[in-house]
Parts: structure tokens; C-alpha cells; sequence
């Protein structure tokens, strides 16, 4: 026997990713990304539990005037924001200038009996200090046999950890899954959220359902030429997650003013319940 509950109201979040403002520049690839970043602000739902953005807040090089920039709207949301450090950022000036990001990872906050477990993949690994210490926070918590627990875990970091169809994004994928695979093996997780490929997709890891977010600035074309770009939208996802491991995952589109086209949002619904 775990440490299950009866399940609470569902937790409800909004994924931002790949955001990528700079200070010298509005444009990252043709987007407007600091007003992309302020339309997502605007319209985030105030019921909403939380915003987490998976990382990439800015573009190379990372100064602390481009976290200026992201700090000045980001920090205009009616929610509380949890980060996460990409590729692009460096977590000590991120920590210092963005006023809601922690300074170490890994970071382990539970909302209505779900954890949310965050770790750095900036240098496109987690290590085994990470490793092991998620291991650890995650056990402290719980009061259930080692390895028996029935608490659900969600799990985030900026790198995909699902090889794709894709010759030029599979090499930038996480270093060191073992890890994570460790952490299936031992706790519930019911899916893991990253952005980093500028694509909204769904894959599954160990028998996880696996989330990618569309980014905050131009979407890649993941199954093209390198660094070819999509013609969608700057985007986000809207997730609602239960203590039974029911993931409904929403994409919202911003289309640039002026340009509405149709339904700007759409729903996918997974059970992660594993019986393993």
C-alpha cells in the first residue's frame, strides 16, 4: 500500500517555453517575442494553479538586460511562475535577475497531492548529483515503502528525452535519460513536460506519456531541413492533471493581431495510470 488519497481537484497549469527574448532585439527568427510573451501573459487564466516555463527564457548570449526584459512581463502574471533553465540560459544570472526562479535544481513542490519535480538540462544533461538528489527529495517525502508509492509525479525539463524522426533535433536530446528511467522505475510518474524543440508533440518514455510544448517564438520544423521553420504561431499548453493520472493537455495558439485563424486551441486527454 502507497500513500493514495482520495483524489483532490485536478491541478491546473500552463506550460510556456522557449520564449527566447533578447534585449538588443524584438525578433527571434521573425517573432516578435517580447510581445508574443505578453499576450501570453494576458491571457493566462487567474484560477489556473500555476505557469511553469521549461526553459530557454532568452536567447544566447544570456545577459542580465534579457532577463531584465522577460522579468518585466513575466512577472505582470496573476499566477505564480516556476522555472526551469534551457540551453540558452545560465541559471546564476537567471536566479539573480528573474525574481521566481530558485537557485538549485532539483526543485520538488507538490499542489493538491501531485509533485511537480523540476530539473536543469541546460548543458544537455542532468548529472549525477541531479540524479540522485531527485531520488532523494522524492523518497523524504514520502511515507510509503521505498519504491511503492502511489503519489503522482510529474515530471519537467527543457531537453526531449524521445528520440524523433528528425536528423538534425536527435542529437540535441537529453545526455543522460538513465536517469529519469531510474525515477520511473521507483515513483508514479504520469508524464514529463519539456519544450526545446519549438514543436508541440506527444511520445512516451518507459510507458510515460511525454509532452512537448510549441515556443514562444517561431516553431521549428522538426521533420525538415535544420533549423527550417513552421508556419504556426507562437504557442503554450494548458495542462489539468489528477491524482488518478488523467494528463488533458490543451495547445493555445497566439496568432499575431489582425490574423485570428479559427479555433486557436486544441485538446488531447491521456490516462497515464500504469498497472506495472
Amino acid at each position: 500500500m502507497g500513500d493514495a488519497q482520495t483524489p483532490g481537484p485536478p491541478v491546473r497549469f500552463l506550460q510556456i517555453s522557449d520564449s527566447h527574448v533578447q534585449s538588443v532585439s524584438r525578433y527571434f527568427r521573425g517573432v516578435d517575442t517580447i510581445e508574443a510573451l505578453r499576450t501570453a501573459v494576458e491571457r493566462i487564466d487567474p484560477t489556473l494553479d500555476f505557469v511553469i516555463h521549461t526553459g530557454d527564457l532568452i536567447s544566447r548570449p544570456a545577459t542580465e538586460a534579457s532577463y531584465d526584459v522577460y522579468e518585466s512581463v513575466i512577472s505582470k502574471s496573476p499566477v505564480p511562475v516556476w522555472h526551469i533553465p534551457g540551453n540558452h540560459d545560465d541559471p546564476a544570472i537567471m536566479a539573480k535577475r528573474v525574481g521566481a526562479a530558485p537557485n538549485e535544481y532539483p526543485w520538488l513542490r507538490t499542489v493538491n497531492g501531485i509533485r511537480f519535480l523540476g530539473f536543469d538540462s541546460s548543458s544537455g544533461t542532468i548529472g549525477e548529483v541531479q540524479g540522485q538528489q531527485a531520488i532523494k527529495m522524492l523518497d523524504s517525502a514520502d511515507s510509503s515503502e521505498p519504491g511503492k508509492s502511489d503519489v503522482p509525479v510529474v515530471i519537467f525539463l527543457h531537453h526531449h528525452i524521445c528520440p524523433m524522426e528528425s536528423s538534425w533535433l536527435n542529437p540535441y536530446a537529453l545526455e543522460d535519460t538513465h536517469h529519469l528511467e531510474k525515477i520511473v522505475r521507483r515513483f508514479k510518474v504520469i508524464c514529463f513536460v519539456h519544450g526545446h524543440i519549438h514543436h508541440a508533440a506527444k511520445f512516451t518514455f518507459c510507458g510515460v506519456p511525454v509532452f512537448s510544448a510549441p515556443a514562444l517564438a517561431a516553431q521549428f520544423e522538426p521533420y525538415g531541413k535544420y533549423l527550417e521553420l513552421a508556419e504556426d504561431p507562437p504557442g503554450s499548453s494548458e495542462f489539468s492533471v489528477t491524482t488518478d493520472a488523467v494528463v488533458t493537455r490543451t495547445i493555445i495558439w497566439y496568432p499575431p493581431t489582425g490574423e485570428e485563424q479559427g479555433d486557436t486551441t486544441k485538446e488531447e486527454t491521456s490516462n497515464a495510470a500504469r498497472t506495472d
